[in-house]
């Protein structure tokens, strides 16, 4: 019965073509190199903790405040930038803290 695979048989035809493998794999890592530089685009953040309890504002209050359009207009104009370019997130996270964060391509915002 010749159906069986020896592991010395296996192993020299890999011997033999370690070029080519180190070739094709050398080939994809810059392939994937190249299309990580030239199609993705950094997304840097900043986050900011905001504790509600020394200013006497409600939480809730402090977060309607932080989504007005007219704060955020004004933020936005003072950095030189678009809302389009931030994505926002604004949590409460305990009764007192509010974490703010911004995510913004550029990154001397």
């Amino acid at each position: 019965m010749e159906d069986e695979i020896h592991i010395g048989e296996v192993l020299a035809v890999l011997w033999r073509g370690k070029y080519l493998i180190i070739a094709v794999t050398a080939g994809a890592a810059l392939i994937t190199l190249a299309a990580s530089i030239l199609f993705t685009t950094p997304l840097f953040e900043a986050k900011a903790s905001i504790e509600t309890t020394p200013f006497d504002i409600s939480s809730e209050k402090l977060i309607k405040r932080l989504n007005e359009p007219d704060l955020i207009n004004r933020a936005t104009d003072k950095l030189g930038c678009d809302r389009d370019d931030l994505v926002e997130t604004i949590l409460e996270t305990e009764e007192s803290i509010i974490l703010v964060t911004v995510k913004s391509p550029d990154a001397g915002l």
